[in-house]
């Protein structure tokens, strides 16, 4: 490693590691600026050539950025971590965090990952388990009405053979198959 930083590749080497990740890395200062960017965080938010006047806030809105960057650094991870949804250059779900920057306190580094197909993912699942306890809700709802129609289906057959084959049926047995079609 020092030799490949007494060679001037280390910065380099750094912005090609910087470039292969998929989370976006954004370095901003105390006044929201952008002081280094990725290819995904270009990516993600769609970032212009000139970041000389774009601060974070104006790509993360509906952030309460003062609130982040007044608190403690040891505390922005449990404050600044949260999920929004951006609506340009498409719209997509978005997780970021703020990490403090350990060299100079006026910096942070903001980790941006898209997790738009992860939620959509999710979603699906919840769909599916949806329509899975809606199919068992159903099938249990036939079986408790299919076995009394069933019950009250053949009790009715009974009384149709009983007249269509000219039975004689008593009184009390005419009343006690009327009966149990009732209280089916």
């Amino acid at each position: 490693r020092d030799c490949l930083l007494s060679r001037g590749l280390g910065d380099v080497y750094k912005r090609q590691v910087f470039n292969a990740i998929e989370e976006g890395i954004l370095v901003i200062d105390r006044h929201l600026l952008i002081r280094y960017h990725n290819r995904a965080a270009r990516e993600i938010l769609a970032l212009p050539d000139d970041l000389s006047e774009v601060r974070v806030s104006q790509l993360l809105q509906g952030v309460d950025w003062l609130r982040i960057l007044g608190s403690d650094e040891k505390e922005w991870v449990k404050v600044a971590r949260q999920e929004l949804e951006i609506m340009y250059p498409v719209r997509r779900f978005i997780q970021f965090y703020l990490v403090p920057y350990p060299e100079d306190a006026a910096l942070a580094t903001v980790i941006v990952r898209d997790v738009t197909e992860s939620r959509a993912r999710t979603m699906s699942d919840l769909e599916n388990e949806k329509g899975q306890a809606v199919s068992m809700l159903a099938a249990g709802v036939a079986h408790e009405i299919g076995n009394p129609l069933n019950s009250l289906y053949l009790n009715l057959q009974m009384l149709d053979r009983a007249f269509a084959g000219g039975e004689e049926l008593s009184k009390g047995e005419a009343a006690d198959m009327i009966l149990s079609l009732i209280h089916i």
